[in-house]
């Protein structure tokens, strides 16, 4: 993976845009490998996630190659799950919910922003959270899915409340009002 990634910065460097794309692949292709050679043991996941967060920007770069860093996001997010880092999960899953936008799922679009509020919720990431429900709201909406109109209203409600008690505590009026 390491090769593939020179070689691939070294094409980017002289503006080769084919052999770029192909040490692209070739890298989250190694990434991929070494994820699935480890054993899916506890001990493991977090070596398991980090190679597929890898391999997800890596097709990240390559714009025809969206919905496999999306899939690899997916990945990322539900090892670090397993190990409860959730702030890592809720990264993935957030970036995985956006590529899933550029790709006008809004399915799994809406499912990875409730995934990432939810992981960002668990580490008491209160706006990041908040964002990420706002955001599934936001979808949800313009797609006319059907979602758990409770459930995400009453998190959005929740972090809006403390987001405006921070707000006055600290003294920063804007934000409480807004």
């Amino acid at each position: 993976s390491q090769i593939a990634q020179v070689l691939k910065s070294l094409y980017n460097l002289i503006d080769d845009e084919e052999q770029f794309i192909i040490y692209s692949k070739k890298e989250a292709g190694a990434y991929i490998n070494l994820a699935e050679r480890l054993e899916k043991c506890e001990e493991n996941y977090y070596k398991i996630a980090r190679y597929y967060r890898g391999a997800a920007l890596c097709y990240q770069e390559i714009n025809n190659n969206l919905i496999e860093s999306a899939s690899c996001f997916v990945l990322a997010g539900n090892y670090s799950e397993r190990i409860e880092d959730f702030n890592e999960a809720a990264i993935n899953f957030f970036n995985a919910a956006v590529i899933f936008k550029g790709l006008n799922n809004l399915e799994m679009t809406y499912k990875h922003y409730v995934k990432a509020g939810d992981n960002y919720w668990k580490e008491k990431n209160v706006n990041d959270s908040t964002e990420s429900y706002l955001n599934a709201y936001g979808i949800a909406v313009e797609g006319g899915l059907e979602y758990n109109k409770f459930g995400i209203f009453n998190q959005i409600v929740r972090g809006l409340n403390i987001i405006a008690k921070e707000g006055l505590k600290n003294k920063q009026f804007y934000t409480a009002a807004t």
